[in-house]
């Protein structure tokens, strides 16, 4: 079951964290061709994102801090639906979590905390 965590439109979601462009996805739709979870939110060294269907080809998730400055890139394998990446090199605060497909296009959105 997906957590209930604000997007980045600041709604909640049971279901979803995310949106799919203009279109914010709920729980009376489901889940987006592109939906995915981060978890645990807030985190502490590692981080899972979970998709819920694989991409095509080889996608990214791009970690930005509040600033909006990109600080750590990860490769989303083609067809995997559950990658975890570690954290620990990030310093606490908020940060906007961003799945790209191989072109580099944004797929979706959400926030990650990460606390010690």
């Amino acid at each position: 079951m997906f957590m209930s965590i604000p997007d980045c439109s600041g709604s909640a979601n049971q279901n979803y964290i995310g949106n799919t462009g203009n279109t914010t996805v709920n729980e009376k739709e489901g889940l987006s061709r592109q939906g995915f979870r981060i978890y645990p939110n807030p985190a502490n060294s590692t981080v899972t994102i979970e998709l819920e269907e694989g991409m095509p080809s080889d996608g990214l998730v791009v970690f930005l801090n509040a600033q909006g400055k990109e600080v750590l890139r990860k490769i989303l394998p083609a067809s995997t639906t559950k990658n975890t990446f570690s954290v620990e090199g990030l310093l606490p605060g908020l940060f906007y979590i961003e799945v790209r497909d191989g072109n580099h296009n944004t797929l979706q959105q959400s926030k990650l905390i990460i606390s010690r």
